[in-house]
Order: structure tokens, then sequence, then C-alpha cells
């Protein structure tokens, strides 16, 4: 029984480890990883800048050339993106912003028949000049 108490300690004491060395990697990587996009930052607008003050050259070409590049793959992921996400809302069953817009519209319009309907065939509530939840009710 010893042995089992001592076994289970070890593996409890273990998986902790095992958790904090996962912590301080993510917190290890979330500090060296901003520093280091900084970094690439930085150079980027080093070369970016070499190249607009030659405005010619293979350098400058070349940075021309994957901007473009970035710009198109960015576009095209933009479009993926919303393409994805109009087939998850589609799966989902929620109605788009189109369709809700198209729905409020259509009770706007069936309210305003309803209200002219009651106006019609029912009088009116004196003080407020509209039609009163009996009118509409009956009771």
């Amino acid at each position: 029984m010893e042995d089992q108490k001592d076994i289970q300690k070890l593996v409890k004491e273990s998986a902790h480890k095992c958790f904090l060395a996962g912590v301080g990697a993510l917190s290890f990587v979330g500090e060296k990883g901003s520093r280091f996009f900084e970094d690439l930052i930085k150079k980027g607008r080093d070369v970016e800048a070499k190249g607009k003050e030659g405005r010619q050259g293979p350098v400058y070409d070349k940075l021309m050339d994957m901007k473009e590049r970035f710009e198109k793959c960015g576009e095209a992921i933009e479009t993926s993106m919303d393409e994805k996400i109009k087939k998850v809302i589609q799966k989902t069953g929620l109605p788009t912003r189109e369709e809700i817009s198209g729905l409020t519209q259509r009770v706007e319009a069936l309210m305003a028949q309803v209200e002219s309907i009651l106006r019609k065939h029912h009088p009116k509530d004196n003080s407020t000049g509209n039609v009163s939840s009996k009118d509409v009710t009956g009771s």
C-alpha cells in the first residue's frame, strides 16, 4: 500500500511539473516571440526604407514583388475566411443579416396591414388614437 501511495504521489508531482513546464514554455514563447516579431518588423522597415531610397535595382523589385504577393495572399485568405464563415452560419441554421432584414420588413408591412384593418373595423381608443387591446381581443 505504501508503494502505491508513493507511485501516486510521484505521478501527481510529475504531472504538475509537466503542467508547469508547459506554462513556462508558453510564457517564454510569448515573451521571446513578441520581441522576435518586433525585430522582424524593424528589419522589414529597414529593407523597405533601403528599397525606397534606391527605388530601383533587384532589392526594390524583389520587395515590390513580395508586397504584391502578400497583398494577394491576404485577399485570398479574407475571401476564404468569409466563405468558411458563411458555411458555418448556414450549417448552424443562424439567419443572415439579409434574412433578418427581410423578415423585419415583412413583419412591419404585416403590422401596418393589421393596424389598417383594425382601424377600419374597430373604434379607436379616444385618449391615444390607437386601437385598444379590447378591440383586438374582444374582451
